[in-house]
């Protein structure tokens, strides 16, 4: 049943209540593990770039947070049936004709609110895994290993700026996007592909980010449950490539023009579940410290020159002969380490 034409919003139901609850259950969990992470790591003074960049995509997800809640009461995963004029008008500016447009003329329109989230979406997803990518650089050793880090770093902020780029330049001028008046744009498939090569990347590089951790600690000092129990937790991002390849079968629908907030709603829920997974599962590394109860952490080689375990190829310059690299925190009372032989072996 359609909505009366005087109203300028509705509540959410079906896809968009559960897309309001989703973005709600995310948006304080994250805060929290954001300030926990934080308050950790500064207070041992060893606050670095991944939780720079880590902080930087928290923020602008809270902005995805914000415009996703918002545009669940202008219509976001509702069907068309549920909508009046004013609210399925997606193409252009909202200019409602009750009694109130003035106060309401200032709102966004679906079209703006989708716009704004893909935007805010792809910049904030870019920090995230350039975050966790920075954090597996820190522990990485062997050459191959960062070779193969900075590589995933490089695929996911090359693909990330192409769909950016895309974003802006579809429409002339940028209006154009939800106000089909003011300019001319490339057709529908183009978002569409933009969607598919920023999923593709996505899912890829979470991969990556997932398993290399078990590779890099594969031949390190410590105890198997230790390193199980560490790789488990570095490579919990799969389940933001899951929810990245629940979402595949959806992006086709941005080129559809029927119940477009409902099907754009099914990607805009796969997205935040992403992100926030994200966020979550690439901040726990750096929360390790707190959860030490639960996983141990120890090594069971101690800090004893003894018993190298060599590791092949070629190796970074900062790295010297029998050196210590540190995997833990700098205040760690106990720490992890990785001993390294300068000899080759093939």
């Amino acid at each position: 049943m359609s909505t009366s034409e005087d109203v300028t919003s509705i509540d959410p139901q079906g896809l968009g209540l559960v897309l309001l609850v989703v973005t709600l259950f995310f948006t304080p969990l994250t805060v929290i593990v954001i300030a926990l992470r934080c308050g950790v790591r500064l207070k041992h003074n060893v606050f670095g770039m991944d939780d720079a960049l880590m902080v930087v995509g928290w923020a602008l997800f809270m902005v995805v947070a914000g415009l996703v809640s918002k545009g669940t009461y202008y219509g976001l995963g509702a069907r068309d049936e549920r909508l009046n004029e004013y609210l399925v008008e997606k193409s252009k500016m909202v200019k409602p004709s009750h009694p109130n447009s003035l106060r309401f003329s200032a709102n966004l329109s679906n079209k703006q609110h989708i716009w704004l989230f893909q935007t805010f979406y792809c910049c904030s997803l870019v920090f995230i895994k350039a975050s966790i990518c920075v954090t597996l650089l820190r522990i990485a050793v062997l050459r191959s290993h960062r070779i193969i880090t900075w590589i995933t770093l490089a695929t996911s902020c090359i693909s990330t700026i192409i769909v950016i780029v895309g974003l802006f330049a579809m429409c002339r001028p940028i209006r154009a996007n939800w106000d089909t008046k003011a300019g001319t744009c490339s057709p529908p498939i183009v978002i569409t592909s933009l969607s598919y090569l920023v999923s593709a990347a996505a899912v890829a590089t979470d991969w990556v980010c997932a398993i290399l951790p078990g590779f890099m600690l594969y031949k390190a000092q410590m105890k198997t449950a230790t390193k199980v129990s560490i790789s488990i937790i570095l490579g919990l991002g799969v389940l933001a490539s899951i929810a990245t390849i629940v979402r595949l079968p959806y992006i086709k629908f941005y080129a559809e023009t029927i119940d477009y907030p409902y099907n754009v709603g099914n990607i805009t829920l796969w997205s935040v579940f992403e992100s926030g997974t994200g966020i979550i599962a690439g901040s726990l590394p750096s929360l390790r410290r707190l959860l030490k109860n639960w996983v141990n952490f120890d090594s069971s080689g101690g800090h004893s020159s003894s018993n190298v375990t060599p590791y092949a190829g070629a190796l970074r310059s900062t790295v010297t002969n029998r050196d210590w690299e540190q995997l833990d925190d700098a205040s760690s009372s106990r720490k992890i380490y990785v001993t390294v032989d300068m000899e080759m072996h093939s």
